[in-house]
Order: structure tokens, then sequence, then C-alpha cells
């Protein structure tokens, strides 16, 4: 069943038939964050106004962020491009104390400035991005459904969503943190605030899933050589899973199984790199234009649901 078109002219403002809402999550992945940039560059911002809701954490809170505020793809690219290599700047005291985080907060705040000079109450898209209160280890959500956060500098939200242990330094007096530990693709999250604040239900809501892409599975894996492992082996093998891609497979699991209206994953794209490894964000785009027709057929398909 088709929605209606959206007569908005700002982000995230469009009413789907029958009182449904479509939403864009978008997972973490540092600068891996260029791969849903690349997709999303291909869109149209006739295309993003029929998005009622954007949600992200880390990289992907960011790309929420700044598609609610400007709506154009294209432009969101453009920001990572030209923020990303300030974002990831190494920390002095890193390279003297190598235990300390790999990257300098203060570079990250200033690059986050420049990229959100406003506040929320700017903001003309509804986003959702979580972080997480290591100081009382509880979940804060970031959302603008509400007046709760509309005098915050939208730049902060950004940092602490962005703030991952041992890469960056944790974000205000309340010890903020990435989102990602919590759900690294927040479909749940994202779902859960505009079923809250907009008195919906999952059959109501279109969800549209980007990540940030994969690794390839290790076919090699055997019972014989898992039985073998260490304890070294095993702390190796399943730090991914224990740390964001658990609960990437959860958010992908209660998204296929929560009753959505309609639900997509998009995420083929296959990367063998660091979450902060800038030498390879050429590369990775260039593999992208292999599936930008892919996922223009796949996100057209949606926004007709």
């Amino acid at each position: 069943m088709a929605g209606q078109e959206s007569t908005s002219n700002g982000p995230g403002r469009a009413a789907e038939g029958a009182g449904r809402i479509k939403m864009l999550v978008v997972a973490g992945g540092g600068v891996c964050g260029i791969i849903p940039c690349a997709m999303l560059a291909a869109t149209t911002p006739e295309e993003l106004a029929r998005i009622g809701v954007f949600g992200g954490t880390s990289v992907g809170g960011i790309i929420a962020l700044h598609l609610a505020t400007h709506g154009d793809g294209a432009l969101a690219m453009e920001a990572f491009r030209s923020h990303v290599a300030g974002i990831f700047s190494r920390s002095l005291v890193n390279l003297v104390w190598p235990w300390s985080p790999k990257y300098s907060g203060d570079s990250a705040d200033a690059a986050f400035r420049e990229i959100f000079p406003g506040h929320v109450s700017d903001i003309p898209g509804k986003f959702v991005v979580p972080s997480l209160n290591f100081k009382e280890v509880r979940p804060v959500v970031f959302q603008n459904f509400d007046s709760s956060y509309e005098h915050f500098e939208t730049w902060k939200i950004a940092r602490a969503t962005t703030a991952a242990p041992m890469y960056f330094p944790p974000f205000s007096e309340n010890i903020l943190i990435d989102g990602g530990i919590l759900e690294n693709l927040p479909v749940i999250t994202t779902a859960s605030m505009a079923c809250k604040h907009l008195g919906l239900v999952p059959a109501q809501i279109d969800v549209f899933a980007l990540g940030t892409g994969r690794h390839d599975e290790d076919l090699s894996r055997t019972l014989a050589k898992a039985e073998s492992y260490t304890r070294l082996d095993w702390a190796k093998s399943l730090m991914p899973i224990l740390t964001t891609g658990g609960n990437q497979m959860m958010s992908r699991l209660w998204g296929e199984n929560m009753g959505f209206h309609s639900f997509r994953m998009f995420d083929p794209v296959v990367v063998d790199s660091a979450m902060d490894d800038l030498s390879v964000l050429d590369g990775i785009e260039e593999k992208c234009e292999l599936y930008v027709g892919r996922f223009l057929k796949e996100w057209r398909e949606f926004l007709m649901e």
C-alpha cells in the first residue's frame, strides 16, 4: 500500500497514508559512516522529506542530526568528508601515553561545533539519537518530539553519541559515551520514541535501516577449531559481538519480528578495516558505487510502501 505524497517543504515532516510514518535509522561505525553517506547522497531532498523520523547512533547519529536539519543527503556527505579528519585527530596526550583516549576531544568538539552551530529548537525534522550516561549507567535518548532538549546545543548531542570509549574522552559531567554500546543500530529506540510521542503502534511504522558495512563471515570456523580456542582466542572472536555487533544483530532481529508495517535493512558493502582508518575512505567510497543502484531500488520501493 503506497503512502501519500508529502506536502511539506521541510525534512522529517511527512505523513504517510493510514496514519503511518517512515523512519530512517543509521548505524554507527566510525569512518565507515561514508557508506550510508554515499548511499544517501544519491537520494533527493524530496525523497528525504518523506521521512518522519531520523534515528542514528555514533556516526549514524551525526548523519541523522544532519538529515533532520538539512534534509539533503549530498550535504551530509559533504559534511562528513570535510570534517572526518578533524574528528579523528590524534590526541597529543595519546602519543605520549598510549593508554589514554586515542583521539582529541577538543578537535572533535571543534568539528561538531562547525557542523551543528545551532540548538535543537532549530532542527525542523524529528530525530532520535541515543547515548549512555556512564555515571548513572542509564540510557540518554536525545530527541525533539517534546521540549526536553529544545535549548540544548546540537553539537553536544553529536559529541555525546560518538564518544566511543578508548577512542574519544567521555563528554560532560554525566560521563556520556557512545550510544552504540546500547544499540548500534537504534531501531527499537527510535521506534519506541515515535510510539510514545506520536501515539503510534509498530504496525504504523515503516523502517529503513542503513548499515555501515559488514565483515566477511569466517567460513573456515569449525566446531573442532572452536573447541581448541584458548581464552584469548575467545576474547578476540567475541569482542565484536559483545560490543556493537551483538546488539546490531538483535536490532535487526527485532526489526524483522516486531510487527512493523515494513522493515528493510540495507548493508551489503563488505569492509575490512578499523573504524578509525582514514586511509580506506577512498577505497570504500569507490566500492559503494557498485551498490548505489541496488540501494536506490530498495529505497524507492520503501518510499512507495
